[in-house]
């Protein structure tokens, strides 16, 4: 009896969401296909960019070794 509550609990999805949420989401994607590229040769690379910016020391644990920080992360 257990296993099948357990069992039935993965499907049982009690928060529904915000429907405006949704509804915006399926109206953004309607169109998506996550096979196009941004290229136009579809044997060409695509090259991005990443940089990362500390933007702030939080915490230095001399101890364990552990350093605390803020980033921002940059993409082009």
């Amino acid at each position: 009896m257990l296993f099948i509550l357990i069992f039935l609990s993965f499907f049982y999805n009690p928060s529904n969401g915000n429907p405006d949420a949704k509804r915006l989401y399926d109206d953004l994607l309607s169109n998506y296909n996550r096979l196009i590229r941004p290229v136009s040769n579809h044997t060409e690379k695509v090259t991005v960019k990443l940089g990362l910016r500390l933007s702030q020391l939080v915490d230095l644990n001399l101890k364990d070794q552990i350093l605390t920080t803020n980033v921002w992360l940059e993409h082009v």
